[in-house]
Formats: C-alpha cells, structure tokens, sequence
C-alpha cells in the first residue's frame, strides 16, 4: 500500500520511527499483530452466515494494516531517500 493520503503518511512515518527506534520491540508487535490477524481469520472461517459480513470486515482490516505497517520502515526509508 503506497500512502495516499496524509493520515497514511504520518501513520507510516510514525509506524517507520517506532520500528527504526526500537526494533526489536518493533518486530514482537508485528509478531503480535500478526497472531492477533490470523485468530480474526480464523474466525471469519468458523463464523455463522449472519456474522460473516461483520468478522470479514474484521479480517480484512486485520491483513491490510498489519501490511501497511509491516511495510512502513521500507517505504519511509524510501522516501527519505528519495526512492
């Protein structure tokens, strides 16, 4: 996901500062949120039809923010280079 708008371009650098200060801690979020994601697939699974549309949601915020921010130390070292 490039950064489209503001928000999205302060929420990466944001997320690329933590990640770059702090790596390691950094890396066991990721590993978190990553675990935390795929329970919510998990779910969306086993959901029952009426809560489908509720827990789809779920999952797929789930996958495209912990991408955006598994992406964002690349992408802002990118930009601050130029690239």
């Amino acid at each position: 996901m490039t950064p489209q708008n503001t928000a999205q371009t302060v929420l990466q650098a944001k997320a690329a500062n933590l990640g770059m200060a702090a790596p390691r801690e950094w890396k066991a979020f990721l590993d978190a949120l990553a675990d935390y994601v795929e329970a919510q697939r998990t779910n969306l699974v086993n959901s029952p039809l009426p809560e489908l549309p509720v827990n789809q949601g779920r999952a797929q915020f789930g996958t495209t923010l912990f991408m955006f921010l598994l992406k964002s130390v690349e992408a802002e070292e990118k930009l601050r280079k130029g690239n």
